[in-house]
């Protein structure tokens, strides 16, 4: 099965800013609206498409949204119910993209395999003014951190020690995360696993890996105090 190499991440990098608000369909800005709109490959909506169904086979606690979400060379998916809660969240990126890039053309071959990542893990969406239970669920998870700061740094760095902001990760640990506390009004926050096609293309580009590996890594947020 197709999988997440450079092809994938070339087709991600065309999503700018102007190709986004071609979407009219649900207003969702997501894969699915874009496949509509013919902004997408049908591949490429298939493959995303896939993970929901994919993963909830193996392990029925993890029912993710089947389309994924766009922003700017960067898609992401969570439990549709959790919006801007606490949520396992995946995720696509082609990092340090700059404003002038057009993918379409040849300019991905300027893109280094180190800035096509994906991650895995769990996330804090908080925007006061629209869910305040998002900086409620992040207040309380924090609290669990402060308590058991040793099995924090044991667990996450099990699962790759990556964090959300920069600040916090390299590594991540139980800390950094104390020190940095979020903006409740608005701020994101996420804690698990890094991949890149340049370290993990073994991964990325293996179907069948990805979704173990991403099972992996919510079974044991999920099995600790942090979940």
């Amino acid at each position: 099965m197709p999988a997440f190499d450079r092809d994938f991440f070339h087709e991600l990098s065309t999503f700018d800013q102007s190709t986004l608000s071609e979407i009219k369909y649900s207003g969702r800005n997501d894969v699915s609206d874009m496949h509509s709109c013919n902004l997408v490959s049908h591949n490429f909506k298939c493959l995303t498409e896939s993970i929901k169904s994919d993963v909830f086979k193996i392990s029925k606690k993890y029912l993710l949204d089947e389309s994924f979400r766009c922003n700017p060379h960067h898609i992401f998916t969570y439990p549709k119910e959790l919006s801007l809660r606490k949520q396992f969240n995946i995720a696509f990126t082609v990092e340090g993209v700059p404003e002038e890039f057009d993918g379409r053309g040849e300019a991905f071959d300027k893109i280094h395999d180190n800035q096509c990542t994906a991650r895995i893990g769990i996330g804090f969406r908080t925007v006061a003014e629209v869910n305040n239970d998002g900086a409620i669920d992040y207040f309380y998870w924090e609290n669990v951190v402060k308590d058991n700061q040793a099995e924090f740094d044991t667990i996450f760095q099990s699962v790759g020690g990556y964090g959300e902001p920069e600040q916090i990760s390299s590594p991540l640990t139980a800390e950094k995360v104390i020190n940095n506390r979020p903006n409740p009004s608005d701020s994101w926050r996420f804690f698990g696993r890094h991949l890149t096609l340049h370290s993990d293309s073994h991964i990325l580009t293996n179907y069948d890996a990805f979704i173990s590996e991403v099972v992996r890594v919510f079974k044991i947020i999920d099995g600790s105090p942090f979940r």
